[in-house]
């Protein structure tokens, strides 16, 4: 079986991409319902969307959950040229080792804002894990940004006040306490 560039399989049930001999070609999609085994690389330009997949999976392309928590019953490589495409809302579990490299971009519904104190847990790895994401995006609301400290770890990501927005906040509330101050005396 094989999707040509642009085209897309759907497949509402279970998926053996190995005995259905699965070639995708760059700008191919495949969406799999049920589970999906046999698949080893998602190659540069071809997406995958899958909420559970048997078997270790290299991603040169980019992988999704789609709008499910998903499991991988294997180890999971991203490499730098990989996209790793989960919603906020959901949580992909890792059995195996995970190196991590390429782009996490984090989905959010079309209302959600992150705000300030609020986290997403991201993975649970089993296993070990190793390398970092090139980047994160998006980016947090303006005036915030990813604490990405426990990502690694705990596999969640918090929301907190950029730097600059600290320094500010920090100014502000030295200010009100001198003006106070000089105020009280006045008194």
């Amino acid at each position: 079986m094989s999707v040509e560039s642009g085209g897309t399989l759907t497949v509402e049930s279970d998926l053996n991409a190995a005995d259905d001999n699965l070639v995708l070609h760059s700008g191919s999609t495949v969406s799999v319902g049920g589970t999906l085994r046999g698949l080893d690389v998602v190659d540069a330009g071809c997406a995958v969307e899958a909420g559970h997949v048997i078997g270790n999976l290299l991603v040169n392309g980019c992988f999704s959950t789609g709008s499910a928590d998903g499991v991988i019953e294997g180890d999971l490589q991203l490499t730098d040229q990989g996209t790793l495409d989960i919603c906020a809302t959901n949580t992909l579990t890792i059995t195996g080792d995970v190196v991590f490299d390429g782009e996490l971009n984090v989905l959010f519904d079309e209302f959600e804002v992150p705000e300030y104190g609020d986290f997403v847990q991201i993975f649970e790895i089993q296993g070990s894990v190793s390398g970092a994401f090139n980047s994160v995006t998006p980016i947090a609301a303006a005036g915030l940004e990813w604490d990405m400290s426990e990502l690694y770890t705990t596999g969640k990501l918090h929301v907190i006040p950029e730097p600059a927005t600290i320094t500010l906040m920090g100014l502000s509330a030295g200010l009100v306490f001198m003006y106070r101050r000089a105020t009280a005396h006045r008194s």
